[in-house]
C-alpha cells in the first residue's frame, strides 16, 4: 500500500513539473532574450552576431534553436576593402 502511494505521489509531482515546463514554453517568448544572447556572444567572440529569432522546443528533447544565425568578421571586410583600394590604385597607375 505504501509503495502504491509513493508511486502515485511521484507520478503526480512529475506530471506537475512537466505541465509547468510546458506552460512556461507556451506562455514565454524566447525572442525577448535575443538582445541578451547577441550581446553575450559578441562579448565572447569579438565579432558581430546576427540572430533573426530564437525558438525553444521540448520534443523529442529540450532544444534551443537560433534562426538565421550569422557571424560577421569586421577584419575581413577591412582587409577586403584595403585590397580593393590597392587594386584600384594599381590599375590607375598603369
Amino acid at each position: 500500500m505504501a509503495i502504491r502511494r509513493s508511486i502515485a505521489v511521484v507520478s503526480i509531482v512529475g506530471a506537475i513539473v512537466l505541465a509547468g515546463a510546458a506552460a512556461a514554453l507556451v506562455f514565454t517568448n524566447p525572442d525577448r532574450f535575443r538582445p541578451e544572447v547577441i550581446a553575450y556572444l559578441q562579448n565572447k567572440t569579438g565579432k558581430q552576431i546576427q540572430i533573426s529569432r530564437i525558438g525553444v522546443s521540448l520534443s523529442p528533447t529540450l532544444s534551443i534553436r537560433l534562426y538565421d544565425f550569422g557571424v560577421k568578421n569586421p577584419m575581413l571586410h577591412k582587409i577586403a576593402a584595403a585590397a580593393e583600394r590597392e587594386a584600384d590604385t594599381a590599375s590607375h597607375r598603369v
